[in-house]
């Protein structure tokens, strides 16, 4: 009995029956084809950072305390001249458009800010309705001396500010990159014409560079080994055909490995993302080791009707399983 129980010798069945065989691959093969299209990208920022760190136990600890602030979005706004009367008044239109986009719960920022309550209990915000040049300086030292806002959602030079948008949690990423793409566009188009500058960050937009990554090496693992594998067996052979039979296994195991790991619901992450371009350099290492052994058959025998079964027959075996 070998290592394989066996079934390394499944291959020798294709000799006999090869259009039942061929129609068999086919047919698994459409299918799989499909769900590798449903592949989805693990974005668990525990699983990336996951250490014995102090700071990752700082995150941790605040995870516990905050479950829900992993779905905050953080805009980090800063110019030059944040405090004029232009750029006050787009940040606080940006407040309000924030406050209206799909998926956003709450907004907090410096426009939020409000004074000590009066003996009535109303709470006037820090900022006036109608900002003027005569009333900056007076908002501007009270908003760098708010408790809630100094160093908190306003750097103390007044130069960079905060926005804290609380997001709808979305576990689908495609959903949550459809919500990413319209906060970007509101910002971006409530600051056009401004010195203002705008940079994204919080765990829901990790969540997306992390699955974009991994969506762009797996595209360039693929790309690149197939890429190599076409290089190397035009190298071996001068022939389009054989490197067309070396390459095509390696495609069909590339589809079959994506589709079971769709159909299963498995989540590529960044240690299982090299798998495909492993699979590619095994199973074309196999592939050319079965053609060299068929270019041995056919200069031997020139005129052979059957130049695969003596090599897939003796190689074939050993080379899906060695002993």
């Amino acid at each position: 009995m070998s290592a394989g129980f066996g079934l390394e010798r499944i291959g020798l069945v294709a000799l006999r029956f090869p259009r039942a065989t061929l129609l068999l691959i086919v047919l698994i093969t459409l299918p799989l084809a499909y769900f590798s299209t449903k592949v989805g990208f693990s974005s668990d920022i525990r699983e990336i950072f996951r250490s014995g760190t102090v700071d990752y136990a700082k995150f941790q600890l605040v995870e516990e305390q905050y479950p829900d602030s992993g779905q905050d979005v953080l805009l980090l706004i800063r110019s030059d001249n944040l405090f004029t009367v232009k750029n006050l008044e787009r940040l606080r239109d940006l407040h309000l458009e924030l406050s209206f986009a799909n998926g956003v719960r709450d907004v907090v920022s410096m426009f939020s800010a409000r004074h000590p309550p009066d003996n009535a209990g109303g709470a006037e915000p820090l900022f006036p309705p109608e900002i003027t040049e005569k009333d900056l300086p007076e908002a501007k030292e009270a908003i760098l001396h708010h408790p809630l806002v100094a160093k908190k959602l306003l750097s103390p030079d007044g130069q960079t500010t905060l926005f804290v948008i609380a997001m709808q949690p979305y576990p689908d990423i495609d959903d949550l990159r459809v919500v990413a793409s319209e906060l970007r566009d509101v910002t971006e188009r409530m600051l056009e014409g401004t010195d203002m500058t705008v940079q994204y960050s919080g765990l829901s937009f990790l969540r997306l560079e992390i699955v974009s990554s991994l969506m762009a090496d797996q595209m360039t693992f693929i790309s690149v080994g197939f890429l190599i594998v076409l290089l190397i067996s035009w190298l071996f052979f001068h022939s389009i055909t054989y490197v067309c039979v070396a390459a095509l296994p390696s495609v069909i195991a590339v589809i079959w490995l994506g589709g079971i790991t769709g159909l299963r619901g498995t989540e590529v992450d960044v240690m299982s993302g090299v798998v495909p371009a492993l699979v590619i350099v095994l199973v074309v290492a196999s592939s050319l080791h079965l053609l060299f052994k068929v270019r041995r058959e056919l200069a031997e025998a020139p005129r052979s009707t059957r130049p695969w079964t003596g090599p897939c027959a003796r190689s074939g075996p050993p080379v899906c399983w060695p002993r």
